[in-house]
């Protein structure tokens, strides 16, 4: 069960990094596609059907399946718990090739979720709150829902619920929004947070 359960994650955080592959610059994108092949030479439980599927699922990729992922809400609750987050990418798709990249404005910010349901995000002497909650289910797909006080733009520019779309002790995906290539629309936006060492 747990070995199963470490693949699924691992397919998981593996379509995170594609989708959001190009988005990143190319030094980021050298290091990602180093982490990627490392994980698949050591992966040897992955064989072509699975490349098949995660082709199929980037359509839906925010609103995947969570009880077929192996994530739960008291996992998703443990490990947003346990750590301390940066931002590492905040980035809205304005068409299928046109896109805003935002994670720059969060820069040196530190997110800290509590289980009384608030969250602190704080860089020098800045302190931002909100409140977080885990909402959805299992079944249908579990979301973070982020909402912060303050009004300024970038932060509230995180004020949604957040479709979980990867998750391992060290990271974090959501996406949020649809993509429909027959329309030529994508209005999806990417969030990431990596744990903080």
């Amino acid at each position: 069960m747990k070995q199963l359960l470490l693949s699924l994650l691992l397919t998981f955080a593996l379509t995170s990094c594609q989708t959001e592959e190009e988005f990143q610059s190319p030094e980021e994108q050298a290091e990602a596609t180093t982490v990627v092949e490392e994980v698949e030479t050591n992966d040897d439980q992955t064989n072509d059907d699975d490349d098949d599927d995660d082709d199929d699922s980037d359509d839906d990729q925010g609103n995947q399946n969570s009880e077929e992922s192996g994530i739960t809400k008291t996992l998703l609750t443990s490990i947003l718990l346990k750590n301390s987050w940066s931002l590492k990418n905040l980035t809205e798709k304005k068409g299928v090739t046109d896109y805003i990249n935002r994670s720059a404005k969060f820069s040196g910010f530190t997110f800290v979720f509590k289980d009384s349901g608030e969250v602190i995000a704080e860089a020098d002497n800045t302190v931002i709150d909100g409140s977080w909650t885990i909402t959805g289910d299992e079944k249908q797909g579990l979301l973070v829902m982020l909402d912060f006080n303050n009004n300024t733009s970038e932060f509230s520019s995180l004020n949604n619920s957040w479709p979980i779309s990867s998750l391992s002790q060290t990271s974090m995906g959501y996406v949020h929004g649809n993509l429909d290539i027959t329309a030529n629309k994508d209005n999806r936006v990417f969030l990431s947070f990596d744990k903080v060492n």
